[in-house]
C-alpha cells in the first residue's frame, strides 16, 4: 500500500472515532447535568449544596470543552492524536473531581475512568491506555484515602460538609483492597481491550493487504454512489494518481473522463454488468479492462451498495491474436513453399524467352517496349515469390553482440540514397553505444522495412520528414527511455526500443488492427508482406512490436528487442 495514502486512510479512522467519541462525552455530560437538576429538583441551582454546584460546573466545564473541540476537530493544523490524548487526560481529572464532589470510591462517577482508558485505547494507543489506567488509580486513591483521613482526623475537605464525609468514608481495611482490585480492574480492562484492539487491527490490516495484492482492481460504492473502499490495482487499471483522496467522493468526480462512461453506468445499474472498456497508456497501446459490476447486499437483503471488479484482459486478448496470427501464418508458411516453387521455375522460363526474342533485331519497337513491361513485371512477380518465401521460410535467429547504434546508422543511409531524389529528410537520433544481442541481418530487415513505409507514407508532403530515435527501456514501458539502465534489477525486463516516426496521413482506426496480416495493404502498389514479415522477425527475438498512429498527423512505431 502506498505509504501516503496508508496515512490518510489511518488520520480518516482516527477522525471519525474522535468525532464519535466527543458526541459521546458531550451526550453523557448533557444526561450528568440532567440527572443531577432531575434529582434535586428545577429548583434555582444557587439553592443546590456547595458540592453538588461544584460537580454540576465540572458538567457544564466538560460541555463547553467538548464543544470546542467539536469546532476545532475539522482544523487541517490540528493534531488528532495529540487533540485525542488532551482531552483524556483532562477527562480523567475531571472524573476525578466528580468522584470527589459526589462521594469519593462509591461515587456512580467512577465508572467513567473505564470508558476514557477504553477511548484512550481506541484512540491512542495500548501504552496510553495502561498509562491512564495508572494515572486513575492513583487519583482515585489519593480522593478515597483522603475522605477516610478527614472522617478519622476530623480536619475539614474543601466544599464537603463533615457529616457527608464521615457517612461515606470507609476504614483501611476496607479502602486498601478496594482500590487494589479496583486498579487491577482498570488495568485489566486496558490490558484486555488493547489486545481485542491489536488482533482486530491486524485481521484488518491483513485483510486490506490481502485485498490491496490480488491481480484484480476492486472498487466498492455505497448506495449515493460514493467510494467507501478501492484498492491500489484499480487505481493502476483506471490510471488514477495514487495520491489521490477518493474517500467518500462521488464515482462521477473521480472517474469523470468519457473513457469511464460505462463503468459509470454500469454502476448506476441494479443489474451484474459484464463489460469491457478501453484505457490509452500512451505507448501505442491499449489496456483492456474487463469489469464486473454488481449490487452489495446486506444480511436483511437491503442493498448497501455496488462493487465493480476490474481484471486486465490485454494479455489475453493479445494471446488470442497471436494464436489466431500463428494458425494462420502456419498455414500459410506450408502451402507457401510449393507455391513459390511452381511458380519461380516457368517464370524464370518467360523472362529467360521474351529476353531472348527481344534481342531479334527485326522486331518493331512497340514490340519491345511490350517485352519490357513483360520482363518488368516478371521482376516484380519474381520479388513477390522471393518475399514470400523469406516470410515463410523459417530462418534461425542467429544472436550476436551488437551496436545497435551502428545498424541504424546503415538503415538511415540506405534510406536516404533510395530517395536521393525525392526531398527526403530522415533524422536519426539515437546514443552512439546502444549495445544488445540479436540477428543483425533480420534486425536491419525489420526497420528497412518500416523506414520505407514510413518514407511512403509521407509521400506526396512538401517535404518527406522521417525520424529514427533509439533508448533503453523496459518491457513494460517501451515507450519510456531508461536513462541509468545498469540500475536495473530485473535484467530480462530490460531492452531497447526503436521509435520510427512519420508525419504523413497516418493509418485508419479500423486498419490497425490488420497490419501484421500477410498481404493486408493501403498501398496501389504494396503486397502486403513488409509488416507480416517485421512483425515475425520482433516475435522470433521474443519481443514486441506496437503502432501509435492518427489519421492526418501520421504514424509512430514502437519497436522493443530484449537487451540479452
Amino acid at each position: 500500500m502506498n505509504p501516503v495514502r496508508h496515512v490518510n486512510e489511518e488520520s480518516a479512522l482516527l477522525h471519525r472515532r474522535l468525532k464519535w467519541f466527543l458526541f459521546f462525552r458531550l451526550t453523557v455530560a448533557i444526561l450528568g447535568i440532567g440527572a443531577i437538576l432531575i434529582y434535586h429538583g428545577l429548583g434555582e441551582i444557587k439553592q443546590f449544596p456547595s458540592r453538588i454546584i461544584a460537580a454540576y460546573s465540572i458538567l457544564v466545564f466538560a460541555c463547553f470543552v467538548n464543544i470546542l473541540y467539536l469546532l476545532l476537530i475539522n482544523k487541517k493544523w490540528l493534531n488528532l492524536k495529540k487533540l485525542a490524548l488532551f482531552q483524556i487526560a483532562v477527562d480523567i481529572f475531571l472524573e476525578t473531581g466528580l468522584a470527589y464532589f459526589t462521594g469519593g470510591s462509591g461515587s456512580i462517577f467512577v465508572s467513567f475512568y473505564f470508558a476514557s482508558i477504553l477511548a484512550a485505547n481506541t484512540l491512542v494507543s495500548a501504552r496510553a491506555s495502561f498509562v491512564f489506567a495508572s494515572a486513575s488509580s492513583i487519583l482515585l486513591s489519593i480522593v478515597t484515602i483522603i475522605y477516610s483521613l478527614s472522617a478519622h482526623r476530623h480536619f475539614p475537605l474543601p466544599l464537603l460538609p463533615d457529616e457527608y464525609v464521615k457517612t461515606l468514608a470507609q476504614g483501611f481495611q476496607f479502602i486498601l483492597p478496594y482500590l487494589f482490585f479496583f486498579a487491577l480492574m482498570l488495568h485489566f480492562v486496558s490490558y484486555s481491550s488493547g489486545r481485542l484492539a491489536r488482533e482486530l487491527k491486524h485481521e484488518r490490516t491483513l485483510k486490506e493487504e490481502i485485498i490491496q495484492h490480488i491481480i484484480n482492481g476492486l472498487i466498492v460504492v455505497n448506495t449515493e454512489g460514493r467510494i467507501i473502499f478501492w484498492n491500489n490495482q484499480a487505481l493502476q487499471l483506471l490510471q488514477v494518481p495514487e495520491e489521490t483522496k477518493l474517500g467518500g467522493r462521488a464515482i462521477t468526480q473521480v472517474l469523470a473522463g468519457e473513457n469511464y462512461r460505462s463503468l459509470r453506468e454500469a454502476l448506476k445499474n441494479n443489474q451484474r454488468v459484464i463489460q469491457e472498456i478501453t484505457m490509452p497508456t500512451g505507448w501505442g497501446e491499449n489496456l483492456i479492462i474487463e469489469v464486473t459490476t454488481s449490487p452489495l447486499w446486506d444480511e436483511q437483503n437491503k442493498q448497501r451498495g455496488k462493487i465493480a471488479i476490474l481484471n486486465d484482459v490485454s494479455l489475453k486478448k493479445k494471446m488470442d491474436e497471436i494464436v489466431k496470427r500463428t494458425e494462420t501464418l502456419q498455414a500459410l508458411s506450408t502451402m507457401s513453399i510449393s507455391i513459390a516453387h511452381e511458380i519461380r521455375n516457368p517464370l524464370a522460363s518467360i523472362k529467360g524467352a521474351i529476353q531472348e526474342i527481344k534481342s531479334i533485331p527485326a522486331l518493331r519497337l512497340e514490340d519491345k517496349k511490350l517485352m519490357e513491361i513483360v520482363i518488368k513485371e516478371s521482376d516484380r512477380l519474381n520479388k513477390i515469390v522471393t518475399d514470400f518465401l523469406e516470410f515463410a521460410r523459417p530462418r534461425p535467429v542467429l544472436k550476436q553482440k551488437y551496436n545497435l547504434a551502428e545498424l541504424l546508422k546503415e538503415v538511415t543511409a540506405l534510406l536516404r540514397n533510395q530517395f536521393l531524389a525525392k526531398n527526403v529528410d530522415v533524422h536519426l537520433q539515437v546514443p552512439a553505444l546502444l549495445y544488445g544481442e540479436f540477428d543483425p541481418e533480420q534486425i536491419k530487415q525489420v526497420f528497412i522495412n518500416l523506414g520505407l513505409n514510413a518514407l511512403e507514407a509521407s509521400a506526396g508532403n512538401r517535404k518527406t520528414k522521417v525520424v529514427i530515435k533509439s533508448y533503453f527501456s523496459s518491457r513494460d514501458r517501451p515507450g519510456q527511455a531508461i536513462v541509468n539502465h545498469r540500475t536495473l534489477e530485473i535484467k530480462p525486463d530490460l531492452g531497447l526500443t526503436v521509435e520510427v516516426i512519420d508525419f504523413g496521413k497516418g493509418i485508419k482506426s479500423d486498419d490497425l488492427k490488420h497490419i501484421y496480416e500477410p498481404f493486408f495493404t493501403t498501398k496501389s502498389k504494396g503486397i502486403g508482406l513488409g509488416l507480416t514479415i517485421a512483425y515475425k522477425i520482433i516475435q522470433e527475438h521474443k519481443g514486441q512490436i506496437l503502432v501509435e498512429s492518427q489519421e492526418g498527423r501520421g504514424s509512430k512505431f514502437f519497436v522493443w528487442v530484449p537487451s540479452e
